[in-house]
């Protein structure tokens, strides 16, 4: 039996990896970001009984026109397998998401690829029903088949799978001869938008057909659940929406305190003990003072960073954030994007990296645009860590999380000002956008798939506190530890500070004299563009410099110039300005070198602003 070649193409995120492991055993990731498919793959099938197979998966792609970086690679591929004999191409599709993917269904038609479609069906997607593949399978002229990849085990899927491209195979040898297998549909489309009505009419006449059998069987119209009928009201759906959020914060804070009471403490009572125990000179220094300090530091606000993590999955998990897209839809709007912006955005509450390359769900420039920098302004993971620790010395216990959920308020504030505003001024040549409806059903979340996903999460932290935050913090405590200078009998910070790092901290401090920023912090702003989990990393350094014995809290609380006015105008510069190098990076490998600048320049002149602001307002009022 000749060998042949099933090449799994796709959108980015629909599934490809997911049916690629089913069929060859593989763990191949699954996702686009650093580490997973970014070029072709293939493997061939364990499974004796289809070995003749080989499975290849292609990166994701979503249109021809707009090739660029790892999608012109992915593209490349495609043409060159075409070029082989013995090929099969199979477009895995979203099932919750199909309308998008039918845009790529057309260009690889346009290129003479008749892809065999196959619904990646999930339980949290809608129920499609047998009619609609059967319209849309005769509208493209294409075959069509479905089934949920993550329910069955890989023999059966793999059973039905292979049993499926054979008859597809020996129909279309059979039955139909392949020049005559041609398009059902306008070769070619003037623009997007007669593209984007085309696929719209196969949905219009999916919806008439569900009618006209419904009125056949003499059944009941099909009413919205009682609970999508809260979520996504146009009152007490954005309501439920703050309260969720508002809970989150909440139970961040309140669970998270315990075990981050007591990685301080383990952290403090190290450095206390090596300190005793090893000799005093560079090298105690060092492990005590910057890798101990540095990383523990920073390690302490791992709880809450799994908390909000594992709450950010449930929602997932649940289809709630989907529910979102619907629920905002006329206020995103009004900026220029549709509502499915509001789950890139969310997702910045976690990472801005993930969040910026969502946009490429975005079929125009505009979109990808105002969501990006939007993005900018909801607060990372990252920046949690410093709120956490400016709040527990300014404010009581029992507002904390009042005064946190209000920090994330202003963010999303600004991130819709920054909508708005770039929707005025920016105005690039216009491209009529495809809307999408879809929404999965609303369940119960799978609380052991999030605690996974939570857990993953930490682990990327603890990674990144090891290979990026350990090295960062020895830099950093070089840099406050030289040149060695004789320290003054009672002048404990007179070696610090006249070190290196504050040098660099004093030049820049003017920038920051209306909060009444001082070297210290103006260092702390200028390492956290690194990451802003340096910020307290920086902090450590700094102010435990003073007395080992007590914690980074107590320290910030005793300095003269660290006052409440100080503290909230340090927490809203945080939340608003420039974004870490990683996020800079993807913006400029997604939209350019121009908006990279951007990038840089407009969150810090917009945080200076606003800083300041209630540094005024602070001084005088509160």
């Amino acid at each position: 039996m000749s060998q042949k070649k099933i090449y799994l193409i796709g959108n980015p995120n629909v599934g490809k990896t997911t049916v690629f492991n089913a069929l060859t055993g593989e763990r191949q990731k699954t996702g686009n970001y650093i580490g997973t498919t970014i070029a072709t793959v293939e493997s061939h099938v364990k499974n004796e009984k289809y070995a003749h197979y080989t499975i290849c998966d292609i990166a994701g792609v979503y249109n021809f026109e707009d090739r660029k970086g790892e999608e012109k690679i992915a593209w490349n591929s495609i043409e060159n397998a075409m070029m082989e004999e013995n090929t099969v191409f199979v477009q895995v599709i979203n099932a919750g998401q199909w309308k998008q993917s039918l845009s790529l269904t057309l260009d690889l038609q346009k290129k003479g690829i008749q892809p065999i479609l196959f619904f990646n069906t999930k339980k949290t997607d809608i129920n499609l029903g047998e009619e609609f593949y059967t319209i849309l399978s005769k509208e493209l002229n294409l075959h069509v088949f479905y089934n949920d990849v993550e329910r069955l085990s890989n023999s059966k899927f793999q059973e039905i799978f292979f049993e499926k491209i054979n008859n597809i195979n020996r129909t279309i040898d059979g039955e139909q001869n392949k020049e005559n297998y041609t398009l059902n549909i306008p070769k070619t489309f003037a623009n997007l938008a007669e593209q984007n009505k085309y696929i719209s009419n196969i949905f219009a006449k999916h919806l008439l057909s569900q009618k006209g059998e419904k009125n056949t069987k003499n059944t009941k119209k099909v009413k919205i659940s009682w609970i999508d009928a809260i979520l996504l009201h146009s009152f007490f759906g954005i309501l439920t929406f703050f309260i969720v959020l508002y809970f989150i914060f909440e139970m961040t804070f309140t669970v998270g305190a315990i075990p981050m009471d007591f990685i301080d403490a383990q952290t403090s009572a190290l450095q206390t003990y090596l300190s005793s125990v090893l000799p005093d000179n560079l090298l105690t220094s060092l492990l005590v003072d910057g890798i101990v300090a540095g990383v523990g530091g920073t390690l302490i606000f791992l709880p809450n960073i799994v908390i909000l993590f594992f709450f950010l999955s449930l929602l997932k998990e649940s289809g709630y954030l989907a529910r979102t897209s619907f629920l905002f839809d006329i206020f995103f709007e009004k900026i220029g994007v549709s509502g499915k912006a509001s789950v890139p955005l969310l997702m910045g509450f976690g990472c801005n990296v993930p969040s910026i390359m969502a946009i490429k769900s975005f079929e125009t420039k505009k979109e990808q645009v105002i969501v990006t920098m939007m993005s900018l302004f909801m607060s990372c993971g990252a920046r949690l860590p410093v709120y956490t620790l400016l709040l527990a010395v300014f404010i009581p216990e029992q507002y904390q999380g009042e005064v946190l959920f209000g920090i994330y308020l202003l963010g999303i504030l600004v991130s819709f000002m920054t909508g708005k505003l770039l929707n005025i001024v920016y105005n690039p040549r216009q491209q009529q956008k495809l809307k999408s409806y879809e929404m999965p059903n609303l369940i119960l979340p799978n609380i052991i798939k999030a605690t996974k996903e939570a857990w993953q999460k930490a682990k990327m932290f603890i990674v990144k506190a090891g290979t990026f935050i350990l090295p960062v913090s020895v830099v950093l405590w070089g840099l406050f530890t030289f040149p060695q200078v004789e320290m003054p009998k009672g002048q404990e910070n007179f070696a610090i500070e006249h070190s290196y790092g504050a040098s660099i901290g004093k030049a820049i401090q003017p920038i920051f004299a209306p909060m009444d920023f001082d070297w210290k912090i103006s260092t702390a702003l200028l390492s956290g563009i690194a990451a802003k989990e340096v910020i307290v990393t920086t902090f450590a350094q700094l102010y435990n410099a003073t007395d080992e014995e007590q914690s980074l809290q107590e320290n910030i609380k005793n300095s003269e110039n660290f006052s409440f006015p100080t503290a909230l105008a340090l927490i809203i510069f945080v939340l608003l300005y420039t974004p870490c190098m990683a996020v800079v990076g993807v913006i400029r490998g997604e939209l350019g070198n121009g908006w990279a600048l951007f990038s840089i320049a407009y969150p810090f002149i917009i945080a200076w602003i606003f800083a300041f602001i209630a540094f005024t307002i602070a001084t005088y009022f509160l």
